[in-house]
């Protein structure tokens, strides 16, 4: 799934019911917006990484590999798995 796919995703929980136009923000979805929006990709030269992750792996000596910080993460994962 894609970076704006899972947006969209979370977007469709938004929804009140089929019968009502009217959408509110619940704060779970707020909340999984602000994530995904740090989880976000940035190219880089191997490929799109987590922006979020791929700082954690060049300032820290967290034990991270370069996998787990290529997009998406391991918490982009969670989130998807979540939501289907």
């Amino acid at each position: 799934m894609t970076y704006d796919e899972l947006l969209a995703k979370i977007d469709e929980t938004e929804t009140v019911g089929w019968w009502s136009p009217i959408r509110f923000k619940r704060p779970s979805t707020s909340a999984l917006r602000a994530v995904v929006g740090l989880h976000r990709p940035a190219w880089a030269s191997d490929g799109d990484m987590c922006l979020t992750c791929s700082k954690i792996l060049s300032v820290t000596s967290f034990e991270m590999t370069v996998q787990q910080a290529k997009y998406p993460c391991s918490t982009i994962k969670a989130i998807e798995k979540e939501l289907l």
